[in-house]
């Protein structure tokens, strides 16, 4: 009679080990691969930008561009045309006392960060803002962002590419119409 397998004579160092293997293999093909706003092929895009980590992500890298480019006053950004509506409130919301760019036409409109692209990767996510520099050249800067698998997202570096760009196209963003009206006050403030 043919005995069938079983862990009853495996001693408990091996299926330990075994047990670790399979959830590391588990927890490794968990983790997201994905592109926003999609490009060239559709598989591993994100699908639903709106939701966590994305938009505090993509604040953070609009943020910090606007630092490094010396700006003063609230950060001013636009999001690809691809963007849900949802999206927009929310890194409104990350970045408090942001302003969409709805108009091209706008004063302070060539003082605007534009999201070009958010590549997460597992435990790293690579975010492309296209900005004015300092001397007004339109340039490309990546944010470079990393987390522990029990940690939060933490600023990693930032690399300010030396490649010709230009600025996203009138109407580029996809803004709904009520993009800069007023947000809900935050826990604990008074409206």
């Amino acid at each position: 009679m043919h005995r069938i397998a079983s862990l009853r004579g495996v001693t408990p160092f091996l299926r330990l080990h075994c047990l670790l293997l399979i959830a590391a293999i588990g927890a490794g093909g968990c983790s997201p691969w994905s592109t926003f706003p999609p490009a060239g092929d559709t598989r591993g895009i994100i699908e639903y930008p709106e939701l966590p980590p994305i938009p505090g992500l993509i604040a953070r890298a609009l943020g910090r561009v606007h630092d490094l480019d010396g700006q003063s006053g609230p950060v001013l950004f636009n999001l690809p045309a691809s963007s849900p509506p949802q999206l927009f409130g929310k890194v409104r919301w990350e970045l408090d006392g942001a302003r969409v760019l709805t108009d091209p036409a706008q004063e302070d409109a060539d003082r605007a960060v534009h999201l070009a692209h958010v590549r997460l990767r597992g435990t790293e996510c690579e975010v492309d803002v296209i900005s004015r520099g300092a001397d007004g050249v339109p340039r490309v800067t990546t944010v470079y962002f990393r987390r522990g698998v029990f940690e939060s997202w933490q600023l990693e570096r930032t690399r300010v590419w030396r490649i010709r760009t230009e600025i996203p196209p009138v109407g580029w963003s996809g803004a709904p119409e009520d993009a800069n009206a007023p947000l809900p006050p935050r826990r604990g403030e008074l409206p």
